[in-house]
């Protein structure tokens, strides 16, 4: 799994042994039973689900155990099961969206997914800081993905 690189982008990959639609279900409708809240979420431990409203301007969004929704991001691009790319800025403003693209590509017997995280500049001087964090954060996230697209249900 790769770094932040000069072009500002972090760049992951996970092989998974199931196919592309399976795996973008796990991802897009399965995500609050595998997603790290603990740590990763705007709602801690009061975190109850993540909603993918499936279609191009559709939000994605973290809901709370007391029905609070914290804002993720918007679809710009919804390709199922071969992707999706969407503004990212969970709990911060519009201005400071990066993008999120996540690709589910067939592999052999599994899948190939690719995730991408640009737009680091709109966070000014936070970008470094912040841009760490993500670098570690999506080896876990895409780990504990990696975990439930396996375990076929």
């Amino acid at each position: 799994m790769n770094q932040m690189t000069d072009e500002l982008a972090v760049r992951k990959s996970v092989f998974v042994r199931c196919t592309p639609e399976h795996a973008f279900t796990v991802f897009t409708e399965r995500i609050g039973d595998w997603w790290p809240f603990d740590g990763h979420s705007l709602f801690d431990d009061k975190a109850e689900a993540v909603v993918f409203e499936p279609h191009v301007g559709g939000r994605v969004y973290e809901r709370s155990a007391g029905g609070e929704e914290g804002l993720w991001g918007t679809l710009t691009v919804w390709d199922p099961p071969r992707g999706f790319t969407m503004t990212w800025h969970p709990g911060r403003s519009e201005e400071t969206a990066q993008e999120l693209e996540l690709r589910f590509s067939p592999d052999g017997g599994g899948t190939q997914v690719d995730l991408v995280h640009t737009g680091w500049e709109r966070l000014g001087d936070r970008m470094a800081e912040i841009g760490g964090h993500y670098d570690e954060g999506w080896d876990l996230v895409l780990g504990r993905f990696s975990e439930a697209a396996g375990a076929k249900s």
